[in-house]
């Protein structure tokens, strides 16, 4: 047996469903339960495991494999279990909540986001995923409305002058948004009352292009100008 069938999902199937039949019977239990495992023992194996695996996933051949399983395979998870796991963790607080990404972090994440949007099949399945009715934020297609002649680059970069080229609702500035960016964009014009014919400068904002999103959502409240 290749070490690349060692790891194929057909065989952790079997192989979960025969624990599965042994965890079933209280002798196992309760003889697992009695079962000393030294801890130092157990983290040695587990480090080693996930050192076996990511070196297999860093080759192409097994990635391919994992990936046809995965497409092949007609396990999927059942509406009974995944209510199950919804009623486990429904009001839990996220175990991340709160963590503060490091620089290092922020920066691998942002690589591998651009990696990713390189890729046409990927940018075109997110596209579909979210396109027309299937979007939450449709508005009986209100996003293909053209804007007004007046709405142009002159307009908008007085409206960011005038507020000082910062997000009004976060403070972010125009660098901070291009450097943040995957398309390396600047900070965005919002309209108000989401009209896009009125672009008086009273109706119009600078925002960046997360609060924009948010208030498309309606989620953030406007604030007093």
């Amino acid at each position: 047996m290749s070490i690349l069938d060692r790891y194929s999902i057909n065989r952790n199937l079997k192989i979960s469903t025969k624990l599965k039949e042994k965890w079933a019977d209280p002798l196992f239990r309760e003889f697992m339960k009695t079962r000393q495992i030294s801890k130092a023992g157990s983290f040695l194996v587990r480090e080693k495991n996930s050192n076996s695996i990511k070196k297999l996933w860093k080759t192409k051949e097994y990635r391919e494999k994992q990936l046809e399983a995965r497409k092949n395979s007609d396990q999927t998870i059942s509406d009974t279990t995944k209510s199950k796991i919804s009623l486990k963790l429904k009001g839990r607080p996220s175990p991340r909540k709160g963590y503060v990404f490091t620089e290092e972090e922020r920066k691998r994440a942002k690589m591998n986001a651009e990696k990713v949007w390189k890729r046409p099949e990927y940018r075109k399945h997110f596209s579909d995923l979210l396109s027309g009715k299937n979007n939450p934020n449709w508005k009986e297609g209100a996003s293909f409305l053209p804007y007004s002649p007046e709405f142009n680059k002159k307009l908008k970069e007085k409206i960011k002058q005038r507020d000082s080229f910062k997000c009004r609702y976060c403070e972010k500035n125009e660098g901070q948004e291009k450097n943040e960016d995957i398309f390396h964009r600047g900070l965005s014009i919002h309209h108000k009352d989401f009209n896009k014919n009125n672009n008086t400068e009273e109706n119009l904002i600078t925002s960046c292009r997360r609060c924009n999103m948010i208030l498309n959502f309606k989620q953030l409240e406007e604030i007093k100008l």
